[in-house]
């Protein structure tokens, strides 16, 4: 839903695959009988490798909007307060009629304001713009970036793919989750999430598996089977653009289902006031920088007929490209 935000998902290491784990896993080499949909994850994608943004990007500038406002307005009180009475400290009667509680309890909790802002707001300030996952065909390996900046680089057979559901706000959101496992088979070692959030029902989960998986399985243009359109969003370009900030927050709101785009226009103060913090954030966020032994490996091929980026979008969603 547009105004449940999302708080970061946890991966807790170091413990047995759960019991919903187990059952819940995703085979590579195991076909699933739904349309493959890549759900407006993809950054590019080609013969050799398939780009995609995570799970918060479309809904990156929300928590902004939300914390941003607040902590704005705390830094004022804090100014207010700090000029209020240096004026008082200079007319001599900083101390009359006021004890040590009248004057710390404001400045305490305004301090208190901005640190809860802080925390919730960190995420999106200082972070990188996305953190983008590779899935390199060729290869046959997974490049996934951590929230810490660090690079995981598995190979694919190796990943124990599975679902994840996360109940909140009467929904049930989700997500595809690749666990690396000990030699055990069993314990969790290193985790990431595969594409990005797009609602909250297991079959277009399983959508967006199927089209990740047919790509590493049986390549392009299999995974896009039944796609009308390829949408790529251009963060491999540099810096978001406004029209793409614009289009990254209305898929977040209306998802693949172009009938909810009423949405949209309903919501439409709400979505500009999270759009002037999304271009903020964005233009503060460091951009992930692929290693240059990682980009050797993803090197495109001249003759491949299938290649996917912003400039092959649909005109009208080219983002200025």
């Amino acid at each position: 839903m547009f105004f449940q935000f999302r708080r970061k998902l946890s991966f807790p290491l170091n413990r047995p695959l759960t019991e919903q784990e187990i059952e819940d896993h995703l085979e590579q080499k195991v076909p699933r009988k739904v349309v493959p949909d890549y759900m407006g994850s993809l950054i590019k994608t080609n013969s050799t490798y398939m780009e995609t943004v995570d799970i918060f990007f479309h809904e990156k500038g929300r928590m902004s909007a939300l914390t941003g406002p607040i902590g704005l307005y705390a830094i004022y009180g804090i100014l207010r307060f700090t000029v209020k009475d240096a004026l008082l400290w200079n007319a001599g009667i900083l101390w009359q009629g006021r004890d040590i509680f009248d004057i710390l309890s404001p400045l305490m909790a305004i301090i208190l304001f901005i640190s809860f802002c802080f925390i919730l707001g960190s995420g999106e300030f200082v972070s990188k713009t996305h953190y983008p996952v590779r899935l390199n065909r060729r290869t046959r390996m997974v490049h996934a970036f951590r929230g810490n900046g660090t690079i995981l680089s598995v190979p694919w057979d190796e990943v124990y793919f599975t679902l994840r559901r996360i109940k909140g706000g009467g929904l049930q959101d989700t997500f595809i989750f690749g666990h690396v496992l000990a030699p055990d088979g069993r314990t969790v070692k290193d985790s990431f999430i595969l594409g990005s959030r797009f609602g909250s029902g297991t079959l277009d989960t399983l959508s967006s598996w199927e089209c990740f998986r047919r790509y590493m399985e049986e390549g392009l243009p299999r995974a896009l089977e039944g796609a009308e359109h390829v949408i790529c969003f251009p963060m491999d370009r540099g810096r978001e653009s406004l029209s793409g900030a614009w289009a990254s927050l209305k898929f977040g709101i209306t998802g693949p289902y172009p009938d909810r785009v009423i949405h949209v226009y309903v919501l439409l103060p709400i979505v500009l006031f999270i759009l002037i913090f999304r271009m903020i954030i964005m233009q503060i966020n460091r951009l992930p920088v692929w290693p240059q032994e990682i980009e050797a490996t993803c090197a495109i091929r001249p003759d491949d007929p299938h290649v996917y980026d912003v400039t092959t979008n649909p005109p009208g969603m080219r983002f200025g490209y």
